[in-house]
């Protein structure tokens, strides 16, 4: 039986790492982990985002293979869920957890979605109706993200940015095609494939480099 993988997604609110994940898995057929979480559902948020649980509800789960907190609530994943996936959007203390206790036999990948402040900030004061809420809450997560992602694109295997409608594009090919080429390398062994890859992704970086310079 072949091998199958899962790509561990990280990126700092409102780097599009949700909408990227989405779209890949509607247009794709794939699968993401939906974790739990002890967070109540924000106004407007799908149902499907979390799967939301009481605190006596989560302290019932078994086999927790990555584990964090954020503003007082718990997240997590499950070893089946991973084992049921292709994606899972992570957070960097639930990626450290998750390299520390994941035993299963997928192969992992770990990719950051890059996108500047600003536009994040942008991004994330459209969710609020009120423009002053919107700006506080955006500011915050913006300030807590420069902490929990401190040097985090030295840990991931790859980094590809979002940033115009070109790099969505870009974007949902490379996490669409993640996958496949792990697989397809570590079942032919090709490592030549792999160098292939990264240059790819490299060659993706340093095109972003030059469109902002």
């Amino acid at each position: 039986m072949a091998v199958k993988s899962i790509v561990l997604v990280l990126g700092a609110s409102g780097s599009g790492k949700d909408y990227l994940v989405d779209k890949v898995c509607k247009e794709y057929n794939r699968k993401k982990v939906v974790s739990y979480t002890t967070r109540p559902r924000r106004d407007n948020e799908s149902p499907n985002s979390h799967i939301f649980v009481t605190d006596e509800e989560f302290d019932k789960l078994t086999n927790i293979v990555a584990y964090t907190e954020f503003n007082g609530y718990r997240y997590c994943a499950t070893q089946q869920q991973i084992d049921d996936a292709d994606f899972y959007i992570i957070d960097p203390r639930g990626f450290e957890d998750f390299k520390n206790n994941y035993k299963g036999d997928k192969l992992i990948d770990s990719v950051l979605i890059d996108c500047p402040a600003v536009e994040r900030f942008l991004r994330m004061k459209k969710r609020y109706k009120d423009s002053k809420t919107g700006t506080v809450k955006a500011m915050e997560r913006i300030i807590n993200d420069r902490k929990e992602f401190k040097d985090i694109e030295e840990k991931v295997d790859y980094v590809i940015s979002n940033r115009t409608e070109e790099d969505v594009k870009n974007c949902v090919f490379l996490l669409k095609t993640m996958p496949e080429t792990t697989e397809f390398v570590n079942k032919f062994a090709m490592p030549e494939a792999t160098e292939w890859v990264n240059k790819f992704v490299e060659g993706q970086a340093k095109y972003d480099k030059e469109k902002i310079q």
